[in-house]
């Protein structure tokens, strides 16, 4: 089943069709957040993105009003929200390796609270960006290539390492 875009209002709306249903997508509100935005999550206090780009991170109030927009210090390549946190999974390049890491940060600053570069596993230099999600009371991350880890959210220690059949594009948490 196919889409196609079938009107797009300057005043913030669009109008799709899908499979013969007409559906109408309203932009309640646009707000700058960067050039590349990547990755989305949100809860009732506010929405978080990842502009790959720019390789920052922003806070989007529902009220509206300017995004707050930091840069975390690290190489951002997924976010998730979960426990107290933002959780931001990044990569390190090295001279001769990329290594994965897991930070998290304070979802209403931004602030840096803890970040752990994991030990390296598998191969030296990989090109799937590592992905990351809260399920379960724990922080999952994945990368390189096929490997899924369960990490503490306390320690950010990996408390569990899954194999899968092959290189994960994102994790989705629920169905």
């Amino acid at each position: 089943m196919g889409w196609k875009l079938k009107g797009l209002d300057p005043k913030k709306h669009a109008t799709l069709e899908l499979g013969g249903l007409a559906v109408l997508i309203v932009i309640v509100i646009a707000l700058p957040v960067g050039a590349t935005p990547v990755d989305v999550v949100s809860d009732e206090s506010a929405a978080w993105t990842l502009d790959a780009d720019a390789q920052t991170i922003s806070r989007i109030e529902p009220e509206g009003g300017r995004p707050l927009t930091k840069s975390p210090t690290v190489a951002p390549t997924g976010i998730a929200l979960g426990g107290r946190f933002l959780w931001v999974a990044f990569v390190r390049i090295e001279r001769e390796e990329t290594r994965v890491g897991i930070a998290a940060l304070d979802p209403s600053t931004l602030v840096l609270q803890d970040q752990k570069l994991l030990p390296r596993v598998g191969p030296r230099r990989y090109f799937e960006p590592p992905q990351v999600a809260w399920a379960g009371n724990a922080v999952w991350l994945s990368g390189p290539r096929d490997i899924l880890r369960r990490i503490d959210p306390n320690s950010l220690t990996v408390t569990d390492t899954l194999r899968l059949p092959d290189a994960p594009v994102d994790l989705v948490v629920g169905l």
